[in-house]
């Protein structure tokens, strides 16, 4: 009376027919999707490496003007050295 038990039966298992004709839709469907799949890859891989480029550019600027900034202090630095050195 009490035999059913309170788990789900667990899933239907796939036999190798069944697989083989799983395996045969999904890549006849990822074939005639290749098309769209290959150009939405282009296109994400073309954002991307802008977007990388960009990043390089603005840290490249940003050690540019850095580098500047010290050279100017620098050069102020010398500037007033040679100014106290200077006989007046």
């Amino acid at each position: 009376m009490w035999g059913a038990g309170c788990t789900d039966p667990p899933p239907p298992t796939l036999v190798h027919r069944d697989r083989m004709l799983i395996d045969s839709l999904f890549r006849d469907y990822v074939q005639q999707r290749k098309p769209q799949l290959d150009s939405i890859c282009k296109a994400l891989w073309e954002a991307r490496v802008a977007h990388a480029r960009d990043s390089i550019v603005e840290v490249r600027i940003a050690e540019i003007r850095e580098r500047k900034r010290q050279l100017e202090a620098r050069l102020r630095s010398m500037g007033a050295q040679t100014e106290k050195s200077t006989p007046q």
